[in-house]
């Protein structure tokens, strides 16, 4: 093979590592739009604890409500609003579960049908005792921080266009 055909073959598969890299980058994109775009519109935050053997109910709303004012997402009361729901679950007082899920209105035009799904989820599962229970809300904060981050990253600039971040670099 000469190497003129060897130089071409080389730039060609350059060329499609390059285009395949930058269609894998359009999909996440895509995708994250997906699951998290709501046009900056008000959240609504469910938590829904199931730990008799820790107290944390009242650290995590406080946490939650923290994280999302901090970050100026704007916090619904009712109604058909995304969910952004925390649900803790406690198994014997020795393990536990974490999970941050972000629920959104889906329309599909084809049978006329709006749902509500799960676009968006973080989770874990941990070990601790009843002293520790710092463990649990450090989990949460960690999952709560990871949505924030995304959920800005693809509303930002509705947010930005709406005056809901103002002030702020996004």
């Amino acid at each position: 093979m000469g190497a003129s055909v060897r130089l071409f073959c080389a730039a060609s598969v350059l060329v499609l590592t390059v285009a395949s890299a930058a269609s894998d980058a359009d999909q996440e994109s895509l995708l994250r739009r997906f699951e998290l775009f709501t046009n900056c519109a008000a959240v609504r935050l469910v938590i829904h604890e199931q730990m008799p053997s820790f107290d944390v109910q009242e650290t995590v709303e406080a946490l939650a409500t923290s994280s999302l004012q901090t970050a100026r997402i704007s916090e619904a009361r009712a109604g058909a609003a995304p969910v952004l729901l925390i649900q803790l679950d406690d198994y014997d007082g020795i393990a536990f579960t974490v999970s941050v899920t972000f629920r959104k209105r889906l329309y599909d035009a084809q049978t006329d049908t709006t749902w509500t799904a799960v676009t968006w989820q973080s989770s874990c599962v941990g070990l601790t005792d009843r002293v520790n229970v710092q463990v649990i809300v450090l989990a949460v904060k960690s999952h709560l921080d990871l949505f924030v981050a995304d959920y800005l990253r693809v509303n930002g600039k509705a947010c930005v266009e709406s005056g809901r971040r103002q002030g702020t670099d996004l």
